[in-house]
């Protein structure tokens, strides 16, 4: 889970376009924290913590990343 929010803070996803992160064996349950909060703290820190790109997290995760779940 961590792992993908340093993703999106990483500015790899920029420097990279066309990569596709698939996310496996970890459950999807998080991801809706993960976003909204990543959002939150993008959008009011952005501007003196070195975030130096214009896309929020949650529009580089639904381009970038993957997720998966079981159905039992």
């Amino acid at each position: 889970m961590w792992t993908t929010v340093d993703l999106l803070f990483s500015g790899k996803l920029q420097k990279f376009p066309n990569l596709q992160i698939s996310l496996a064996e970890g459950g999807i349950g998080w991801v809706p924290y993960i976003l909204e909060r990543s959002d939150y703290v993008w959008e009011r820190h952005r501007y003196y913590q070195n975030i130096d790109f214009d896309t929020p997290p949650s529009d580089l995760f639904k381009k970038h990343f993957w997720g998966c779940f079981h159905r039992r």
